[in-house]
């Protein structure tokens, strides 16, 4: 569900900045790929992305993103899950780290040992909604509530 909600996001006029990883620095997120992968259920529903074959065990169709906007900062973390109904729940600091942990994709030893710390500080939620499509617009606002400057969902 996660690119399908950027998708939606970013056919909706929202600024994506990355699909499947962002690299952070301090409180500055570097844009990835300027692209989301999707499936063909997600493609054919969005009528979007150009297909790409086969990547890993099923096909895949590719919407390109636009340019974003330089100077992004990071300002907390959003953990998508599957759930019966629509809702945001704030991540108490106990759970933040072992999440945040658990998605790192280098496993290098880190430059800054106390990074994780940092990042773990920041607000996070756990946004969940039905797998049904109905559920995406309602999802979409959520999310970018909890993203907006005054987050006051789930809290």
């Amino acid at each position: 569900g996660k690119s399908s909600t950027l998708a939606y996001l970013a056919l909706n006029g929202t600024e994506v900045l990355c699909d499947d990883m962002v690299i952070v620095d301090g409180d500055h997120p570097l844009c990835g790929p300027r692209s989301i992968d999707l499936r063909a259920d997600a493609a054919e529903r969005f009528g979007a992305g150009e297909a790409i074959g086969m990547t890993g065990a099923r096909e895949r169709w590719r919407l390109k993103l636009g340019h974003t906007t330089p100077g992004a900062t990071l300002t907390g973390w959003v953990f998508l899950a599957w759930g019966e109904k629509l809702e945001a729940r704030r991540l108490p600091a106990r759970e933040r780290i072992p999440r945040i942990a658990s998605e790192r994709g280098l496993r290098l030893p880190p430059v800054r040992p106390d990074a994780l710390l940092t990042l773990a500080e920041l607000p996070a939620w756990e946004l969940s909604r039905p797998r049904a499509w109905e559920s995406l617009p309602r999802a979409a606002d959520l999310l970018l509530e909890l993203a907006s400057a005054t987050p006051t969902a789930g809290a």
